[in-house]
């Protein structure tokens, strides 16, 4: 871990929340601020609609982060578009070897051109390391008078295990809590004569086999660890633990299940955001890991390509739930068949476009 954190700002109170939670991160590690405005010439160069020189406005957040105790230092870069400032942010980051990014995910314009879908967005897709994001309902801050408390939702993919390093490391410089949560989703009501409660127990028996031995690596590695099982919608379990285990922050993965087709962004991660008041930190597997990843779910069998209409899927799913979890079905048939399930998740149409994300809110 490296002692840098980089905080982009934009001049508004609202990108200007994620400076108190940085602070006091850095407090808690030991680590410095950078804090970064990317600005247009035109805007370096004179004071725009009788606002402060932005350099000097940069510099009065770093003397008050300073007041604080903690070490900050402004950093002003250079953008000749508004779809340039995520860039301007990732090379900062890289630039300064920062460990973590943390963001607002509103800025300038409210709703304008730092909602999340834009440039938090943006900053996720590209961003080599965590970001956490610091919405504007947030209120928790890092507590002083107990023990400090991070969720880690997992949903048993390799990739959702990616937020772990990070969640692990955080905790062992801060003393912090992990506590792992898998929330098992259930198939749809129409299915619900079929598996029954039965069926969740033994989901919920798998579930244990897949995190007991995460928090015995966890607890033998010197991080205070626990284990939680809940049934239901996966963004709102996780904010009804966050906020009835008294947590701090919640540390998820950006891919999980359905590998490099599902990926949280517009899902489970913003369903979060808007409905927990704590921060979220987001960890982006690499490339390779997420190909590593796939492969290995298919590694030493022969792979077949297969084009499929809307409703020929939706009969091929079924057919799958019903393998999956009507009683009386073998297990060396059921599992693969929930496997499959989880991938087909994550299948797009092969027309499919994604929406605009930095365009539609760059001009803020």
């Amino acid at each position: 871990m490296s002692d840098t954190i980089l905080v982009p700002l934009d001049g508004s109170s609202l990108a200007g929340r994620a400076v108190p939670y940085a602070t006091a991160l850095a407090r808690a590690t030991g680590a410095r601020l950078v804090l970064l405005w990317a600005l247009s010439p035109r805007e370096l160069s004179r004071t725009l609609d009788h606002r402060p020189d932005p350099a000097a406005e940069l510099q009065d957040a770093v003397d008050l982060v300073r007041s604080e105790g903690v070490e900050a230092e402004p950093y002003l870069s250079t953008v000749y578009f508004p779809t340039e400032v995520p860039g301007a942010i990732v090379d900062a980051a890289r630039e300064h070897q920062a460990w973590m990014i943390v963001m607002s995910t509103h800025g300038r314009g409210g709703l304008g051109r730092w909602m999340f879908g834009s440039v938090a967005d943006a900053v996720l897709r590209r961003a080599e390391v965590p970001v956490l994001l610091i919405s504007a309902t947030c209120e928790r801050t890092w507590p002083t008078g107990r023990p400090r408390r991070i969720l880690v939702p997992l949903d048993g993919s390799l990739l959702a295990e990616q937020a772990l390093g990070p969640a692990s490391e955080l905790a062992r410089a801060t003393g912090a809590e992990v506590l792992l949560l898998r929330v098992i989703e259930l198939p749809g009501p129409e299915y619900a004569a079929m598996y029954g409660a039965y069926e969740a127990d033994t989901m919920i028996a798998e579930a244990h086999k897949s995190l007991d031995p995460i928090v015995a690596r966890l607890l033998a590695s010197g991080v205070t660890a626990a284990a939680r099982f809940e049934v239901g919608s996966p963004e709102r379990v996780i904010a009804e633990i966050a906020h009835r285990d008294n947590v701090d922050l919640v540390a998820m993965a950006t891919h999980g299940r359905g590998g490099l087709s599902r990926v949280v962004l517009g899902s489970v991660a913003t369903g979060v955001l808007q409905r927990t008041t704590v921060p979220l930190l987001l960890v982006r597997p690499t490339a390779a890991q997420m190909v590593t990843t796939t492969a290995a779910a298919v590694a030493g069998q022969p792979v077949v390509s297969l084009s499929l209409t809307d409703k020929e899927l939706d009969l091929v799913q079924r057919g799958l739930q019903e393998l999956a979890y009507a009683p009386g079905h073998p297990a060396e048939l059921a599992q693969p068949a929930r496997a499959l399930l989880d991938r087909l998740k994550g299948v797009e149409p092969a027309g499919a476009t994604r929406p605009p994300t930095e365009s539609a809110n760059a001009s803020g």
